[in-house]
């Protein structure tokens, strides 16, 4: 049976629709989470931040596909939300895979939290102090404002005032980088689900990352919203990109079982979720694609 462009269409209004609906119902359990107070420890605080931030995007995307033929120049930040969604969920599958194994994943969640806080410092005291020309005692006034906002991050001494003094920070060089957890989930013995499921992930983050920074790629990733032999390839890249998203998402709320206990209206739109991308995901592959 030949697939039309206008069955295309209406599978992506309905894969839109069923995207809206999950969103919707990540963001009333969320809301539930912040009603019980249920992410006071530092591992839950963690993955209710992602969670809800997943949440917001995804209701974005959803959006944004549902006008994906009406409005093209919406389809290069649809991939930008994505990469966004796709980085915070290979991180989060870090920190969980850590505390599954009884490894000290407080220390990684620290770890991750600690980036902005060491890029606000190299930001201040290297390009923003080569444009501003701030004098030494002013830059290392502004550093120490942002260590004392953070102490839980530095070791510090007291002056002969009794004024503290923020030294050098608690993990002595090391950072979080995304290649940190790349190498170390691809070192879990993973079966081939999940295997398949890192290879995803990682693989629509670094597509979508072609468009973030520019370079050799970044011509035809513009301009692929605007070429009909494009579109349906890039129909694909979205689906199952969100595919790949919603394992790690409902692995989160796991954090929160007995608000999933009775949650069948939840399940009944996860599963359509899948439905709806699976069966376009088969019928564009029935189609020739270009790029393909």
């Amino acid at each position: 049976m030949e697939v039309t462009d206008d069955d295309i269409k209406k599978m992506v209004s309905s894969l839109a629709d069923r995207l809206y609906t999950y969103a919707h119902f990540l963001t009333e359990f969320c809301i539930k989470v912040t009603q019980r107070e249920r992410y006071g420890q530092k591992d839950k605080h963690f993955f209710y931040t992602l969670l809800f931030k997943a949440t917001n995007e995804l209701t974005a995307v959803g959006v944004l596909f549902k006008n994906f033929y009406e409005k093209a120049a919406l389809q290069g930040g649809m991939y930008l939300i994505l990469r966004t969604v796709l980085s915070d969920c290979l991180a989060g599958w870090h920190v969980s895979r850590m505390r599954e194994n009884g490894e000290d994943f407080n220390y990684m969640i620290d770890l991750i939290h600690f980036d902005h806080v060491n890029f606000s410092i190299k930001s201040l005291s290297g390009p923003y102090n080569q444009i501003n020309r701030l004098p030494p005692q002013e830059l290392e006034k502004q550093i120490q404002s942002i260590k004392s906002a953070n102490p839980a991050f530095f070791h510090s001494t007291v002056d002969d005032c009794g004024k503290t003094i923020y030294r050098n920070d608690i993990f002595n060089g090391e950072f979080y980088s995304l290649k940190r957890t790349i190498t170390y989930l691809t070192q879990q013995k993973l079966n081939d689900e999940e295997k398949g499921l890192l290879n995803h992930l990682f693989y629509y983050y670094d597509l979508f990352s072609k468009l973030e920074h520019p370079g050799m790629l970044t011509f035809m990733l513009v301009h692929k919203g605007f070429d009909p032999r494009l579109q349906e390839r890039s129909l694909i890249d979205v689906a199952e990109a969100l595919l790949a998203i919603e394992p790690v998402l409902y692995e989160y709320m796991l954090n929160w079982p007995e608000l999933l206990e009775h949650s069948t209206e939840f399940h009944k739109a996860l599963k359509n979720l899948h439905i709806e991308a699976r069966s376009l995901i088969a019928a564009l592959k029935m189609r020739p694609i270009e790029g393909q």
